[in-house]
C-alpha cells in the first residue's frame, strides 16, 4: 500500500529533475550575464544541450543527484530565514539593501554550495582518486574515512584556523571607513 512517506516512485523522475535543474540553472546564468542579450531562444537552447549533454554522463547525474536535496535544504532555510525577519517586522527595503551588493551572506552561502559540491565529488569520484593515490596504509578505508582522518588531523585543524584568522584579517584591513 503506498502511503505519503513513500517517496520511491521519486527516483524514477531523477533524471527529469535533474534535468530541469540544470536547464533552469544554466539559462539564468546565460540570461544574467547576457550571453546573448537579444536572443534569449539561443540561451535556451544553449541551456538544453548543456542539460542534455550532463544526462548522457553518469557520474555528473550522480553528482547532481546529490546535490540537488542539499541546494533545496539550502534554499528552504534561507527562505524560512527570511520569513522569520519578515514576521518579525524588518522592512523590504533591509532585504533589497542586503542582498543587493555582494556581502557576507553571498560569501557564507556561496561556501555553503563550494562544500556541498566538494562533498558531492569526493562521494562520486574519491574512490577512483583513492585507488589512484592509495598506499599500504589506506588500501582498505573507504573515501569518507580517509577524508575524515585527513581532515582532523591537528595540522590540517591548525591550518584551517590560520586560513580563518587570515581571511578575516584581509576583509577588515579592507574595509573602507564610510565618511
Amino acid at each position: 500500500m503506498a502511503d505519503f512517506l513513500d517517496m520511491l516512485f521519486l527516483e524514477r523522475f531523477s533524471m527529469i529533475f535533474a534535468f530541469l535543474l540544470i536547464f533552469v540553472i544554466v539559462y539564468a546564468i546565460l540570461n544574467t550575464i547576457g550571453f546573448f542579450k537579444d536572443n534569449k531562444s539561443l540561451n535556451a537552447f544553449i541551456a538544453f544541450l548543456i542539460a542534455f549533454f550532463t544526462m548522457l554522463s553518469p557520474k555528473l547525474l550522480a553528482i547532481v543527484k546529490i546535490i540537488t536535496p542539499w541546494l533545496f535544504f539550502m534554499l528552504f532555510i534561507a527562505f524560512f530565514i527570511i520569513v522569520s525577519f519578515k514576521f518579525l517586522g524588518t522592512p523590504e527595503e533591509s532585504f533589497t539593501k542586503l542582498l543587493s551588493k555582494w556581502s557576507t551572506v553571498h560569501t557564507v552561502l556561496l561556501g555553503f554550495l563550494g562544500f556541498i559540491v566538494l562533498i558531492a565529488f569526493s562521494q562520486v569520484y574519491g574512490d577512483y582518486f583513492l585507488q589512484q593515490t592509495s598506499t599500504t596504509s589506506v588500501e582498505n578505508a573507504s573515501v569518507t574515512q580517509t577524508a575524515i582522518s585527513v581532515v582532523f588531523q591537528p595540522k590540517m585543524l591548525g591550518l584551517g584556523v590560520i586560513f580563518l584568522i587570515a581571511a578575516f584579517a584581509m576583509m577588515w584591513l579592507t574595509i573602507t571607513p564610510k565618511s
